[in-house]
């Protein structure tokens, strides 16, 4: 890799040209598509340089150039057109110069320049070349071929399927990672020994990120395991990476600094928009970063709360339904009102716009809020610069159970959108650094009759005078909205709606008395409606805010928001 920075290169004079010869227009352009279409890309990156090519055609046709050689600085200028007087677009623009180096250097009758290569294709390029023939193979296999993994018959076999594109660069980068620590050239040869001799040099305080990283090279020795290349996986018996474990939170009085209008320069479209990226979205709706990424406008509503419906196709995980979202705090509103009308002109649907008026990706969602963070000096209780997910982790931290707004583990699961009770119980219930002392606190006071508790201290939602009523009375009341006892359990239970006495549940009546008056089934919904299709159903349910609730298999209705849109034109 070193020797590819020299002047020459086996015979390749790095000051001549890129290509042997001045070409035409027509000729380059053909050579260059000629040269992508031979290349197996992925369909985006093949989009990217197709793209790229286009626009240099444009620009030989309106700059001509003659003779035409292609070298660096018929790069450079190419890329200064696409810049004009935008300055600030020069790094976006920059890409597409990249894109047709990569291109370029693949022409196989071409004479390569090598300093056109950039320094990420270069490393790419001889990432492996430190290691042995036999290792470089199976590490190239695996990126091109790696196949899923399982097991029959007490054996590993490989499927059809292949491994994301993701998950084979990130299993290769960690075990070349881990065979440069622990001085194995060999991937063969990579034992248990190995494994805990990385774990030691981690120390406890890294050990869950060193979790993370064996979890994410996994895939690869369970390619060599099912091809009979190694006879035991080293990582059998490593657990998967604690993703249930919430490490940190930003603290309610730093929340605060976000909430704080007073100090948000309103004619400021970068302060604005960092603020709702980081309080209204991350915050205040719990969106990962790359889901906030991709909203549109039409996503957003400004009704009574500000809605946000959230596409199936955004969020993490395959097959999950749009979700509708609204509101918890009224300066969410406020923020959107103030965002939305300075980026009322703009040409795009995207909802989070760079100050070029171009949409904005992960990345730039992610400086926004950091540099939001900074300028109001907001730190976690570890002492660190919050990130997005920091942010979307800290409502639950805040809010659940006795804590802030009150909100059960049942609601804050259907607002996180994930597909397990226990995985929201776990991070915002078990592993909540701040439940612990209120609901010390709220044993206490409801001990005392409140007597010795100071103002302001969080009280209990106990059962103790509710009228309960056993599983089954409970099971026979709801019948009706066809809700198994496994589904009611769990549900109440969230909702701290049900108490276990003697090994049985009891269920609180007023619950089960506004279960069956406030909703109603999908059926019995659609009936009143007068729906038959499902998609008809979602799309009412969608336009008319209907609250919906889902019960293991039950669909349940808010029976006010049917009636309400009955009442309304159109319905």
């Amino acid at each position: 890799m070193n020797s590819l920075r020299k002047d020459n290169v086996e015979g390749v004079d790095v000051a001549k040209p890129v290509l042997k010869k001045s070409v035409t227009v027509p000729k380059l352009i053909r050579l260059l598509r000629s040269q992508l279409d031979s290349m197996n890309l992925h369909r985006i990156r093949r989009n990217d340089r197709s793209m790229a090519i286009r626009r240099l055609e444009k620009y030989l046709g309106a700059v001509p150039r003659d003779p035409l050689v292609v070298n660096e600085q018929l790069l450079s200028d190419f890329e200064n057109w696409l810049v004009g007087d935008d300055q600030s677009s020069r790094l976006y623009h920059r890409k597409a110069t990249s894109h047709l180096r990569s291109v370029i250097n693949a022409i196989p009758d071409g004479k390569r320049n090598r300093r056109l290569l950039t320094n990420t294709e270069l490393r790419r390029l001889h990432r492996f070349d430190e290691f042995p023939l036999r290792t470089r193979e199976l590490l190239e296999h695996f990126l091109e071929d790696g196949r899923i993994v399982k097991r029959s018959g007490g054996t590993l076999k490989t499927t059809s399927a292949l491994l994301s594109t993701s998950v084979r660069e990130n299993a290769v980068f960690a075990v070349t990672m881990l065979m440069r620590l622990v001085g194995v050239d060999d991937v063969t040869r990579i034992s248990r020994k190995h494994v805990d001799q990385y774990l030691r040099h981690k120390g406890e305080d890294a050990r869950e990120t060193a979790i993370h990283t064996l979890w994410n090279m996994r895939p690869f020795f369970r390619n060599l395991a099912a091809l009979g290349l190694v006879d035991t996986d080293p990582l059998d018996g490593i657990g998967q990476q604690k993703s249930k474990v919430n490490s940190d939170y930003v603290p309610a009085d730093q929340i605060a600094k976000l909430a704080d209008l007073a100090t948000l320069d309103k004619s400021s479209f970068r302060d604005i928009r960092g603020r709702l990226i980081a309080f209204t979205l991350c915050y205040d709706y719990g969106l990962r970063i790359g889901e906030a990424a991709r909203l549109k406008v039409s996503d957003v509503r400004l009704n009574d709360f500000v809605e946000i419906v959230l596409r199936g196709e955004i969020q993490k995980g395959a097959g999950k339904p749009p979700a509708t979202l609204r509101n918890l705090f009224p300066e969410s509103r406020k923020l959107f009102e103030l965002y939305l009308e300075l980026r009322q002109d703009a040409g795009s649907d995207s909802l989070l716009l760079s100050l070029a008026g171009k949409p904005m990706r992960g990345s730039g969602c992610r400086n926004a809020v950091k540099r939001v963070s900074e300028e109001l000096a907001i730190l976690t209780h570890a002492g660190s610069t919050p990130s997005p997910h920091r942010y979307r982790h800290s409502l639950g931290t805040l809010n659940v159970g006795e804590l802030g707004m009150r909100l059960s583990p049942y609601y804050l699961m259907r607002r996180y959108r994930h597909n397990d009770l226990k995985v929201t119980t776990q991070v915002y219930v078990a592993n909540n650094p701040l439940l612990d002392e209120a609901q010390h606190l709220a044993v206490v006071n409801a001990a005392l009759g409140n007597g010795h508790a100071p103002e302001g201290d969080p009280k209990p939602r106990a059962m103790a005078s509710d009228m309960t009523v056993p599983e089954t009375a409970a099971m026979a009341k709801v019948r009706s909205l066809g809700v198994s006892w496994r589904s009611l359990r769990g549900y109440a239970i969230g909702e701290r709606a049900a108490v276990k006495r003697g090994g049985k549940i009891f269920y609180s009546e007023a619950f089960l008395d506004r279960l069956c008056t406030e909703w109603m089934t999908r059926a019995e919904a659609m009936r009143l409606m007068g729906i038959a299709s499902p998609t008809a159903y979602q799309n009412r349910v969608r336009n008319h805010g209907i609250e919906t609730l889902v019960m293991g298999k039950a669909s349940l209705a808010k029976s006010s928001d049917v009636i309400r849109s009955l009442r309304q034109p159109g319905s």
